[in-house]
């Protein structure tokens, strides 16, 4: 059994349309979704995907395709910032990425509601119950943290992706993978929760998932 499910293959498209029958589908992550551009951008690749999801949920605009170009949070706007530059720097970003924490503070900078969840202060029951309530909510997203290596890819790095559908029919998640080589995929939402629960030696925590509360 494949470890990853491709969005584009037969089976792939059958997850998704069960997700979006069962209305478990962020629609707005798909059409702002872009892959990072900076090697170790997965942070805030993930964090300006989640932005402006939120932003354009709020003022709800007609076109279903965004280019990059005309969002309000992009991954380079965000690296020159002044709040991320309260957090962190360009030599550290460009040395070890981004932590969890490191992130979730980003986003609360621009005044979101934001929850962090270590996978060593929850469990693999608590996530799924809050993946589901997260992707049938129109007030919430939700990003993850979590080790390439666990789902099988070459890349033996930690990585930052925000999650667009739960299909609780075959118990799966929906990564949309910000890394360029990389397409989007359903991954077992108990695999995912294993590749979160890793070490991430730059905090000495282990990895996890972090929701957006888009209250308006």
């Amino acid at each position: 059994m494949a470890t990853v499910v491709d969005i584009n293959s037969d089976e792939g498209k059958v997850r998704l349309q069960n997700a979006k029958s069962n209305k478990s589908f962020h629609e707005w992550i798909q059409v702002v979704f872009s892959k990072q551009k900076f090697h170790s951008g997965c942070g805030l690749r993930t964090t300006a995907i989640l932005l402006t999801a939120a932003e354009y949920a709020r003022s709800n605009p007609t076109q279903k395709f965004i280019p990059e170009c005309q969002q309000p949070f992009t991954e380079k706007g965000l690296m020159d910032s002044e709040n991320f530059k309260a957090i962190s720097s360009f030599e550290k970003l460009d040395k070890v990425g981004t932590t969890l924490d490191e992130v979730c503070r980003l986003m609360k900078s621009y005044n979101y509601n934001i929850k962090s969840f270590k996978a060593s202060e929850t469990s693999l029951k608590d996530f799924r119950a809050l993946l589901a309530e997260v992707c049938k909510s129109q007030n919430s997203l939700m990003g993850v943290n979590y080790c390439l290596k666990t789902l099988q890819f070459k890349l033996p790095y930690g990585h930052h992706s925000p999650i667009a559908a739960y299909d609780d029919k075959t118990d799966s998640v929906l990564i949309m993978d910000t890394w360029p080589d990389h397409g989007e995929y359903w991954v077992d939402t108990s695999l995912l929760w294993e590749s979160m629960d890793t070490l991430d030696i730059d905090s000495n925590e282990r990895r996890g998932f972090y929701v957006l509360y888009n209250d308006i």
